[in-house]
């Protein structure tokens, strides 16, 4: 997926990926017999790259449907096409509703594994929504959009929502990487989502998360 600013445009490009070597403290290397095996219970992974998988393991996904953390706190999220595909140069925007007030974050990986934070960003700082008020992604007003390219292929994009606003990935910032409005992080899917799963863990307050499967064309 590329980002483009209204005021300048500028892509992303993704590579190819190899399989994760994970350390003693991530989560294992995964086998396609793995995924098929959990396919009845998480059918979308079989739309993901073996990189990708581990972002999904580390931070358990809810439904759209979901059931609400002990203190009722639950996340939803849908893309703005009901069979989500897109094509490339199509605009895609993502709404978010919590049930509860909280501070959400959204994460783009690629089928390279590299993951980018597109919510909050330069343009849209403030992460916290207010509970049953949707909100899209980028608003109707914002000054970029999400515009979809090429590789083909499934990227995922990951809703996290916590009552704490303690920002999540400020020790993971690439900065030697241009992003644009956005923010590039540095690992692999894998090494980010145990990283982001510790920094949650480690929250005093509740935490949820939701995870959109785009599939390009």
């Amino acid at each position: 997926m590329a980002y483009s600013s209204r005021f300048s445009t500028w892509g992303i490009a993704l590579v190819a990926a190899a399989f994760i070597a994970l350390s003693q403290f991530a989560a294992p290397a995964v086998s396609a017999d793995e995924i098929q095996e959990e396919n009845e219970e998480l059918p979308y992974l079989k739309d993901l790259a073996i990189s990708q998988v581990p972002i999904v393991q580390e931070l358990p996904p809810t439904t759209n449907t979901p059931k609400p953390s002990a203190s009722g706190l639950a996340v939803m999220s849908a893309v703005d096409r009901s069979d989500s595909r897109y094509s490339h140069g199509d605009s895609l925007v993502l709404t978010i509703e919590v049930t509860e007030d909280a501070y959400v974050w959204v994460l783009d990986t690629g089928t390279s594994g590299k993951v980018h934070q597109i919510f909050p960003n330069r343009y849209e700082k403030d992460n916290f929504l207010r509970a049953g008020s949707p909100v899209d992604i980028p608003r109707a007003d914002a000054e970029y959009q999400l515009l979809v390219s090429h590789p083909k292929g499934a990227e995922l994009l990951t809703v996290i929502a916590s009552k704490d606003g303690t920002p999540l990935t400020a020790d993971l910032i690439d900065e030697e990487t241009d992003a644009g409005a956005f923010l590039a992080l540095r690992g692999s899917a894998a090494s980010i989502a145990k990283d982001l799963s510790i920094s949650l863990k480690e929250q005093e307050s509740d935490w949820v998360t939701n995870h959109q499967v785009v599939h390009i064309e």
